[in-house]
């Protein structure tokens, strides 16, 4: 891995401080704090020396390996956090790219605490319509409607390592009192000089929801809030759950900044489910499925509900978070799952998949 040091020294990318630590791994809501994924060493609860409550993610932790180190190169040195989201994409929050310079950035990719040798360059990136990359005030980090974007989906030129793990995306909104995790890689504690990307997780609950905004916020009084270089390199980290059903952390948002709500801090962060129809577009979603246009399957349908316009990817999600689900169809109006496939036939309209 080249020497990176040099994203965490230059001051003049520093972020105020607003600009926080995330730091996690999960829970999901109807599971208790130490639910973890078969074969995974239970997140670590003491500090052991580390501060603000925040733990390192252990070894082979399946967070620290949906997680991602998004660095900028000098020019322009600049680092954050990033969740993998698909076998070349990439989230992250909108204010940590610059499209124009889009050769300039580099994913590193971990197994454990510490980044490993590997990495991909990022080839393209893409913010909502109405969004400005790399913008610095991040009350302005909104779209075409108004609605809170501080997120970006980047994609990479090769494939991630099969070491590594795509998050499940969400299909619903978070809601309040949710326990999960947080995950980040930034300076933490304010330790610019030894600043060695060290993975971080931390427990919290979401405090509350505008599913007309486009955020949530997550209870995360422990921050560091004085002086202009807290916690850099945070930003676009994951805020997981656990979905015991799947087996898999499910990216509820990614983080954009430490807000002062109610005198305390609080992490906001953009809400994946409220961006999901854009999300699964801009990755080209396929859910580990077939994808054929202007047909339906035939087989066993154990489920059909409404899902209008075009979103036969989100339908393509129910399914891939579904185990029992064999495949989908979507014609533009219904969604239908199938616990079995026997076949398929022309009908014009209808996008279907089945899983491999």
């Amino acid at each position: 891995m080249p020497a990176v040091e040099y994203g965490v020294r230059s001051g003049g990318h520093m972020r105020t401080s607003r600009h926080f630590l995330l730091l996690a791994s999960a829970s999901w809501v109807v599971a208790c704090a130490g639910n973890v994924e078969e074969g995974e060493s239970a997140p670590v609860t003491r500090a052991h020396g580390l501060k603000n409550g925040a733990t390192q993610v252990p070894v082979g932790s399946s967070l620290a390996k949906s997680t991602v180190l998004v660095l900028r190169s000098p020019p322009a040195p600049f680092s954050c956090t990033g969740v993998i989201v698909g076998s070349k994409w990439v989230l992250t929050a909108a204010h940590c790219v610059l499209p124009s310079r889009i050769a300039d950035h580099h994913v590193y990719f971990y197994a454990g605490p510490y980044p490993t040798s590997e990495a991909a360059n990022v080839v393209s990136a893409e913010v909502p319509a109405g969004v400005t990359p790399g913008i610095e005030d991040l009350s302005l980090v909104v779209d075409s409607n108004g609605k809170f974007a501080d997120v970006a989906i980047l994609e990479l030129e090769t494939p991630i390592p099969s070491y590594t793990k795509v998050a499940q995306l969400p299909l619903t909104y978070p809601g309040n009192n949710v326990t999960g995790w947080m995950t980040g890689v930034g300076a933490h504690d304010g330790d610019l000089a030894g600043y060695d990307f060290d993975m971080r997780q931390l427990s919290r609950t979401t405090y509350s929801s505008d599913t007309n905004d486009g955020h949530f916020l997550v209870n995360d009084n422990h921050l560091l809030t004085e002086g202009p270089d807290t916690d850099q390199g945070d930003s676009g980290g994951g805020f997981f759950v656990y979905d015991s059903v799947t087996a898999r952390y499910v990216v509820l948002g990614v983080a954009s900044a430490s807000v002062d709500e109610w005198f305390t801090w609080k992490t906001k962060y953009t809400s994946i489910s409220y961006r999901l129809n854009w999300v699964l577009d801009g990755i080209q979603y396929m859910g580990g499925m077939s994808r054929e246009v202007n047909r339906k399957l035939t087989g066993t349908t154990y489920s059909t509900f409404w899902l209008a316009g075009a979103q036969s990817r989100r339908c393509a999600l129910y399914c891939e978070s579904a185990p029992s689900c064999r495949g989908f169809s979507h014609n533009g109006t219904m969604c239908s799952l199938y616990s079995s496939v026997s076949g398929s036939t022309t009908v014009l309209g209808t996008i279907s998949g089945s899983k491999h």
